[in-house]
């Protein structure tokens, strides 16, 4: 898995939050940085169990779009060094399944 630097907090969690003490809203915060960082589920008291799901949805979501844009992002590094060196990119789909273009990431990788 990439090393994201970190999770995105949303506000729409701060009406479910209105009804948690500090410390309940402590917890959920903790599980939402272990989670977003590791991957690892706490078991969490009500009421932060029913919230839970939601968030961890809104986290993998955010995740899946991070690796989206980290590879797109990779792939247009890659496009420059192949025009750098004069060469004909491949498309996306070549790049994405062979192991040996996406290992190129310096424009002055030797040949």
């Amino acid at each position: 898995m990439l090393k994201k630097p970190g999770v995105m907090i949303y506000f729409d969690i701060t009406e479910s939050m209105e009804h948690m003490s500090d410390e309940q809203a402590g917890m959920l915060f903790r599980a939402i940085l272990e989670y977003g960082q590791h991957r690892t589920e706490q078991i969490l008291p009500p009421p932060l169990h029913i919230v839970w799901p939601l968030v961890r949805m809104r986290l993998d979501s955010d995740d899946e779009r991070y690796f989206r844009t980290t590879l797109k992002r990779g792939y247009a590094a890659y496009t420059r060094w192949a025009k750098a060196k004069g060469k004909e990119p491949v498309d996306y789909d070549e790049w994405l399944y062979s192991p040996e273009y996406r290992n190129i990431t310096e424009p002055d990788d030797p040949e």
